[in-house]
């Protein structure tokens, strides 16, 4: 049978617009053409005249255009990039109105408000104009919700007539999550209670938001557990059947994955850090996210495709296969040279499950390659003190990182931030080492990324050794540098260092601002 998608994919080069016309004359709004326009939208080198000649020549409804251009999110990063950065130039305007909105949101800062207030301008403008008001409506209330000063948005989503008693579950837990993340337990508790009814994978997403901020019983994973077990999803069976059978195996006075819940194991765990440090024994720290799938095998959560995915999204660009092999093969290596292993927990599930898909996750989707890790790391848990991935979003803070300058006799910093903005943040410049890597490629031009030109897959070896002659007994290294950083982790500790993963909570400090991860 004629294959039409791969056909699309491996013949149009540029616009497509006229051979689809001679392809499928008989084109109409069905799911068929939301496969042709994807297809045509991800091999296309001006997407955004694609999306304009099927919505102005061939009247392709904003539905299905709308649906066509969320397939290419996933499929092809770089090209859903091209079109959101292009939103001003679509002619649709719930198109473009949409586009904004989801530029707004996907700002990898907590608050753009001034592109809020810009976004509910430009809706004010074409309002009159939209044919599909209340659901373009509602994405701009997430906007607003999820990128507002918290004190300008129940204005703003008056400012749209847009009722705060109408939003969907999904919208609370974004709003709770606002208050959770600026540790505002007063004001997290007034909200939800003012929402009344929710549903009960929402419910379960509160409660977790409920007990990280309360953090006074470390029984709150064994409590969320339960819960999960009870709802009648995929995700749920999944994690049963498969993951919490491997992880029952953690030595009890090793498990520490529900630390985030407990006040006093976040600081058991900074003694343990810091007695390493005082003591000039070395110590690697290292975190799995969803992520690190790249880095195992596992064809029944990711694929090749899901690798190249992965690489576009950090690096701009697919690896050959040699040098993608090479990679793994480091990242495998730096899990058996480890002291503490965070990997995701069923915290991590409840925070990233979809509200709305009960049934079974594709592969490579966020959800997959968190199970991918959670069904990969257990070979590597004996002997090592197990945390949950997020961990770092607790036990970093200002204060941490002064003990550590107090007790290191130096201390380096591994990130793609520029070091200027590390020197000004830190709190002693004479023990203070900076190793500037090439950026991840969603921080570029965003005023704190290092200039380092190129990508580090192919400069990684050259920073491993720059690693082994600052390494030593009391040299700290605090690594925020992605997948690669697990191999900088490893080698640190290997030549006498403590090593830590900090992740982009080093963003955040620096910035102070809130990351998600």
């Amino acid at each position: 049978m004629f294959n039409v998608k791969h056909f699309v994919r491996s013949k149009l080069k540029k616009y497509l617009y006229g051979l689809c016309v001679k392809l499928f004359p008989e084109i109409d709004n069905n799911y068929k053409t939301k496969e042709i326009i994807s297809a045509a939208l991800e091999c296309s080198n001006d997407p955004v005249y694609l999306i304009n000649c099927y919505h102005e020549k061939l009247l392709i409804n904003d539905k299905i255009l709308w649906a066509s251009i969320r397939e290419v999110r996933v499929n092809a990063p770089l090209v859903f990039k091209v079109v959101i950065d292009q939103h001003d130039l679509v002619s649709s305007k719930s198109l473009s109105l949409r586009l904004m909105a989801t530029y707004v949101i996907e700002e990898r800062v907590e608050s753009s408000d001034v592109k809020v207030s810009y976004l509910i301008d430009k809706f004010d403008d074409l309002r009159n104009e939209v044919n599909d008001l209340s659901r373009v409506k509602s994405l701009i209330a997430t906007a607003i919700i999820v990128k507002s000063n918290l004190s300008e948005i129940e204005a703003r989503l008056h400012a749209i007539n847009f009722n705060i008693k109408k939003l969907t579950d999904h919208q609370k837990v974004k709003l709770l999550g606002r208050y959770t993340t600026h540790g505002d337990q007063s004001n997290f508790l007034a909200i939800k209670n003012s929402f009344g009814n929710v549903g009960a994978a929402a419910n379960i997403k509160i409660d977790q938001m409920h007990y990280s901020l309360t953090k006074d019983d470390s029984q709150c994973l064994n409590i969320l557990e339960k819960k999960f077990e009870d709802l009648p999803y995929d995700i749920s069976r999944q994690y049963f059947s498969y993951v919490k059978p491997l992880f029952g195996n953690i030595e009890s006075k090793n498990n520490y994955t529900d630390a985030s819940y407990s006040v006093s194991k976040i600081s058991k765990l900074r003694e343990m850090i810091l007695d390493k440090i005082q003591r000039r024994k070395n110590l690697s720290f290292i975190r799995l996210g969803d992520g690190e799938a790249y880095g195992f095998q596992n064809s029944g959560y990711i694929d090749s495709n899901g690798y190249t995915r992965q690489e576009i999204h950090w690096w701009g660009e697919t690896l050959p296969e040699k040098k993608r092999e090479e990679l793994q093969s480091a990242f495998i290596e730096s899990l058996k040279f480890c002291d503490f292993l965070g990997v995701p927990t069923v915290t991590r599930l409840i925070k990233d499950f979809n509200l709305e898909k009960s049934d079974i996750y594709e592969k490579n989707t966020l959800i997959s390659r968190v199970f991918c890790v959670m069904t990969s790391s257990p070979v590597f848990f004996k002997d090592k003190v197990i945390v949950e991935d997020q961990i770092n979003l607790h036990i970093f803070n200002k204060g941490f990182i002064e003990d550590i300058f107090e007790k290191a006799d130096k201390v380096v910093f591994v990130s793609g931030l520029d070091k200027k903005k590390i020197s000004q943040w830190s709190s002693d410049e004479a023990k203070l080492e900076c190793l500037e890597i090439p950026t991840h490629r969603l921080l570029r031009d965003k005023g704190l990324a290092s200039s380092v030109e190129g990508i580090l897959p192919n400069a990684y070896q050259e920073y491993l050794q720059e690693i082994k002659v600052l390494a030593g007994p009391g040299v700290v290294f605090i690594v925020s540098a992605g997948f690669i950083g697990k191999i900088f982790i490893a080698e640190a500790a290997k030549h006498g260092s403590v090593a830590l993963d900090i992740g982009q909570t080093l963003v955040s400090l620096v910035a102070d601002k809130s990351v998600s991860k």
